[in-house]
């Protein structure tokens, strides 16, 4: 997710920002750490030691992250460090860990106040982006670890008019030049529009925390289970840059690309998955509450629509090889898991 710019740390890193702030430093340490945990593509194995232990980075981000004063007056190196903690958990499997630090940068977030607009005025113009950007991501994963592991969330941070705003402000923010900001930007677009209807009731339903005695207030509708899915179903965007097409032939790799398209490409694969992974909560979803006919005349709504997702997560994940689709480590692998055992 494109937290920042990659200015932002080349510039901090240039300026030896990690001697004299103990924020930032940890914050890069956070960074190293969920680098060497997360899945990497072949080219990118000699950039990293083999001697990097990822623990020791993450006790030493831990520890300067820390202290008596934590909390008082968080800063944006705060939220984001605590951000890559939750990673660095996640990709350990320490999903309660994750929680907490998710739940930790969700709270410094609040009190920094970037749930409320005027929490972007009078700053200048890198940290209101930066502040624009923490807010969307840390709605987005909020989301999406709730729907994975079942927590509840919490409405303070829930999804806005202003999200819209937001996404423009970070966009006209970046310079024409800058392509892998533009490709970021897309991506963070993607993910607004997968999980820009999940609310706090859809989450509710999904986690069975509602009462089933008392259909309608506080439930999540068929018909909005089947606009959803419906919108899940719909054709993606797969087109490349300059009006290409990305390859989508079986086991398309990207070698014959640019770099930066090969990343664009993972990144494609990635979104177009997790949109299926979404169709199947939501089918989940309506199972749970007893929507599911044989005979409905919304083929959403019948208990052999779980094939038809079946059949177009394999024709997505065809489409991809293994090596673009694995360097999303952990989270692309739970979403398959979870598909494949259809567990309610």
């Amino acid at each position: 997710m494109p937290f920042f710019k990659r200015s932002y740390l080349i510039n901090n890193l240039n300026a030896e920002r990690h001697h004299y702030d103990s924020q930032f430093a940890a914050l890069i340490l956070a960074i190293c750490t969920l680098t060497v945990l997360q899945p990497r593509q072949a080219q990118d194995s000699a950039l990293l030691p083999d001697d990097v232990k990822p623990d020791d980075l993450l006790q030493n981000s831990i520890k300067l992250h820390s202290g008596t004063q934590f909390g008082q007056a968080p800063t944006l190196e705060a939220i984001l460090t605590s951000t890559f903690l939750f990673a660095c958990h996640f990709c350990l499997g320490q999903d309660n860990a994750a929680w907490v630090r998710l739940r930790e940068a969700i709270t410094l977030g609040e009190i920094l106040g970037l749930h409320d607009p005027s929490a972007y005025q009078n700053v200048g113009a890198s940290e209101k982006d930066r502040r624009q950007r923490a807010y969307l991501c840390l709605t987005i994963l909020e989301r999406v670890y709730a729907l994975q592991r079942k927590y509840p969330v919490y409405a303070r941070m829930k999804p806005t008019q202003q999200i819209s705003s937001f996404f423009d402000d970070i966009r006209s923010a970046s310079h024409a030049s800058e392509t892998e900001e533009h490709n970021a930007i897309d991506g963070l677009r993607d993910m607004i529009n997968t999980f820009d209807a999940v609310d706090d009731v859809l989450i509710n339903c999904r986690n069975k925390s509602c009462d089933l005695s008392r259909l309608g207030t506080g439930h999540v509708s068929p018909q909005r289970l089947c606009l959803m899915m419906r919108k899940y179903t719909a054709p993606d965007d797969v087109a490349g840059p300059m009006g290409t097409e990305w390859p989508v032939t079986r086991g398309a790799d990207g070698d014959g690309l640019p770099v930066m398209n090969r990343k664009k490409l993972a990144q494609r694969s990635d979104i177009l998955i997790t949109r299926q992974w979404m169709r199947n909560q939501l089918w989940k979803v309506a199972n749970w509450h007893n929507y599911l006919h044989i005979g409905n005349p919304e083929p959403e709504l019948r208990p052999a629509f779980v094939i038809e997702i079946a059949k177009d997560t394999l024709r997505i994940c065809g489409m991809f090889s293994i090596s673009l689709m694995e360097v999303h480590g952990v989270g692309l692998v739970s979403c398959f898991l979870k598909m494949y055992k259809l567990r309610l």
